[in-house]
């Protein structure tokens, strides 16, 4: 029997299913995306570009294969698969984790099918079979019809162009931060939503290597893996644990404690927090950011590590958590915590849904939560966020002790004259200030004085409790209050110096206390236990979970948490700002010692976040 021939289409009939097949791919991936097809086709109605950003990664991915292997069926049949399971991929993990999928989420594809089974899927066996079957049919039909194809030499050529070309688009186009910011469309916080109104392959290319985490130097995984024997000591637990509520109070700071006001004591802003400073624990962190970067502070605060050792060009800490990662909350559930977060912001906001649950904390509590009248403003009142708070820790009272990290909202900025409707009282002052000035800190001080009154009346709630409870409260970033540190310079001109270590870290300093009511009271002294610890005025935000463990009587669990509250004594502020040591001073070099240890906790860091298994 004579075999039948394939038909070989002409040049033109070639170029026709290349084209055809490209744009097939292209809407197959989009249409694979949460939500519907025509809403993202709507957004780039609005941004014509995107049209382009999407298509010519699909397109460069079909020339290529063609040129390679000179059958467009099959060219585009590989294209369709690799573009359709990558987007089918963000699908699921969407809908799993609020969280889409990234580049650096293919290095973690084993784990990631093993954290699989943690979770009731929908796996979406329809969408799969039908991307698999329309595979298959433009596979077949390349069996069927042949292309027409230049020679070899001619397609390796046009092969390497096409390469370079889109290596060239990689560079300059994709990464583009720019670009990326100024298209209309959603807030670009809310990624999934970014995907799905900007399109998958532009958004999966534009996170390519967005968020590095750099190898430290003179890195060895085999030395890092030592770590935990090496420095992890002797387990201590306490008689009875504490619950443990961390407060971080969005932009708070002693900033009306300055020599430029004339505040009476009554009058300060932040009395109340004055009151309760006095009595208990309180210093000064310094933090990573300054201006903005909330969740950057509780990136350090519950993992000991530090945002600005994670990666060059790595603005946001909680881009970088793709898996589960070793913390404070997961240290305090394996010594017997039930752990706990609330944000009365959304859950998209920096990720966090996600990220917690990779920290230890599933137990959440967000935006959803409070009703319309919470407001104040465009944010959650501080009020509101203590009603909340409360109901949410009676509801979760127990024997077992709880372990919560909450994130206040009312004070975030922009402090202008719209923010409450009215503009407050302008800030009494011994230095003249400008109108835009005494705009933003009479309101940034309203918001001020809503949270101190907010934490006085939280330590009457705690009072009130049986249970034993330590309460750590502290600010995330001082606020910006106008562009070059406007109103800070008015009030110090010396504002934002950078002539030396301490005036580099001034604008990264936000204050801290460490309380405990009256059933912690009775039997520990913060204060006595602080001198023990030769606890210094400040420290790190990186050592506040790890000194939190200590306090309430934990060693032993985590060789890292260990490491930090020995490090804390001998480099109270580590930064990559400049460092300050025991007796006060600051220095911008550390001597060997210190050195060396500083460079086990940055490798250790790493460890953590890309190598060491966490179940």
């Amino acid at each position: 029997m004579k075999k039948r021939k394939s038909h070989i289409m002409s040049p033109a009939g070639t170029a026709l299913v290349l084209l055809l097949g490209i744009l097939l791919a292209a809407m197959t991936t989009l249409a694979l995306e949460q939500g519907s097809l025509l809403s993202t086709l709507e957004s780039f109605r609005a941004e014509p570009v995107l049209f382009v950003l999407n298509l010519w990664p699909v397109a460069a991915m079909a020339l290529l294969v063609y040129f390679l292997l000179g059958n467009a069926w099959y060219s585009v049949s590989f294209t369709t698969l690799v573009w359709g399971l990558l987007s089918y991929v963000n699908l699921v993990k969407v809908e799993a984790r609020g969280d889409p999928f990234v580049p650096g989420d293919i290095l973690l594809l084993t784990e990631g099918m093993e954290a699989a089974g943690n979770y009731q899927l929908d796996m979406h066996w329809g969408k799969l079979a039908l991307l698999l079957g329309l595979c298959l049919l433009l596979a077949f039909m390349g069996i069927r019809l042949k292309s027409s194809r230049p020679r070899l030499p001619l397609r390796l050529l046009a092969a390497l162009g096409v390469a370079a070309a889109f290596v060239v688009t990689m560079i300059y186009i994709y990464p583009d931060q720019e670009l990326y910011e100024k298209m209309k469309g959603p807030n670009r916080a809310n990624v999934p939503a970014v995907y799905h109104a900007f399109g998958f392959p532009y958004c999966f290319l534009h996170n390519f290597n967005l968020y590095p985490i750099d190898t430290p130097p003179g890195y060895s995984s085999q030395e890092a893996a030592t770590y935990e024997t090496r420095f992890r000591k002797e387990p201590v637990s306490p008689d009875t644990a504490p619950n443990i509520l961390m407060v971080m109070c969005e932009a708070f700071t002693d900033l009306p404690n300055a020599s430029a006001f004339t505040y009476t004591e009554e009058e300060n802003p932040i009395a109340a927090y004055n009151r309760l400073a006095e009595s208990t624990l309180s210093g000064h962190l310094i933090v990573s950011n300054t201006g903005a970067g909330t969740a950057n502070t509780e990136f350090d605060v519950l993992t000991g590590m530090m945002t600005n050792r994670i990666g060059t060009g790595t603005t946001s800490a909680f881009r970088t958590v793709h898996r589960n990662t070793d913390s404070i909350p997961r240290m305090l559930n394996e010594a017997g915590y039930r752990t706990f977060f609330m944000h009365p912001g959304q859950n998209w906001f920096y990720n966090r849904e996600s990220v917690y649950t990779y920290l230890g904390i599933s137990d959440q509590v967000f935006q959803d939560a409070f009703d319309p009248s919470d407001y104040l403003g465009e944010w959650v009142s501080d009020e509101a966020f203590l009603r909340v708070l409360e109901q949410s820790l009676e509801e979760r009272q127990g024997d077992t002790p709880l372990f919560t990290y909450a994130v206040t909202i009312q004070n975030h900025q922009a402090y202008t004259a719209g923010k409450y409707g009215f503009v407050p009282d302008p800030p009494e002052t011994t230095v003249s200030l400008s109108d835009a000035a005494s705009t933003y800190l009479s309101v940034y001080f309203k918001g001020l004085q809503d949270s101190a009154n907010m934490l006085e009346r939280l330590t009457q709630y705690l009072d009130s409790l049986d249970e034993s409870y330590l309460l750590v409260f502290f600010g995330d970033h001082q606020p910006n209050l106008g562009g070059n540190y406007l109103a800070y310079r008015e009030l110090d001109p010396t504002y934002g110096s950078t002539d030396t270590v301490a005036d580099t870290l001034q604008p990264y300093t936000v204050p801290y206390l460490i309380w405990g009511n009256a059933a912690y009271r009775q039997d520990h002294d913060l204060l006595a236990q602080a001198q023990v610890l030769n606890l210094p005025e400040t420290i790190s935000s990186h050592y506040l979970g790890a000194l939190t463990c200590q306090l309430a009587g934990f060693q032993g669990y985590d060789g890292y948490v260990d490491l930090l509250n020995d490090l804390r004594t001998q480099l109270p502020v580590s930064s990559i700002y400049g460092y300050q040591l025991p007796d006060g001073s600051y220095t911008a070099t550390l001597p060997s010692d210190l050195q060396a240890l500083e460079d086990i906790r940055w490798k250790w860091q790493y460890y953590r976040m890309k190598e060491q298994a966490v179940p």
